[in-house]
């Protein structure tokens, strides 16, 4: 397009159009940022939702605090009378002592087959069927 060969009329009708396009594209973003906030608002809406309904929310490691039950009660019935001391566990599974700790004061204390004997830092668990 040649400007120069643009009459008055024309020119003003281009600079309505440039300012309409100017005013749209800001009205899409307004449009954007409320859809933003809507989104935010659903999200929390949801949280909130199943927080009172009881369902939580999947952590990414549940499945592994699944399988930790698992091993640990498996490693406790092949033990069998001799039992396992936390260290022991640890060593087997490769985690940390922290986490088997973590383990049997949380998951560990609501599994009524597992008993523990023995004092502090002498500890022995034993699986009871």
């Amino acid at each position: 397009m040649n400007l120069e060969l643009l009459t008055v009329e024309e020119s003003k009708k281009l600079t309505e159009m440039l300012e309409d396009r100017d005013k749209i594209v800001s009205q899409i973003k307004e449009l954007e940022k409320e859809l933003k906030e809507i989104d935010k608002t659903f999200k929390t809406f949801e949280r909130n939702t199943a927080k009172r309904a009881g369902v939580s929310e999947p952590s990414k490691g549940s499945s592994d605090r699944k399988n930790l039950k698992g091993e640990i009660t498996s490693r406790l019935k092949e033990a069998g009378e001799a039992g396992l001391s936390i260290t022991e566990i640890s060593k087997e599974l490769e985690i940390p002592n922290a986490s088997v700790h973590s383990w049997f004061s949380s998951t560990g204390k609501k599994v009524v087959e597992i008993i523990s004997k023995g004092e502090r830092g002498e500890k022995r668990y034993f699986w009871s069927e």
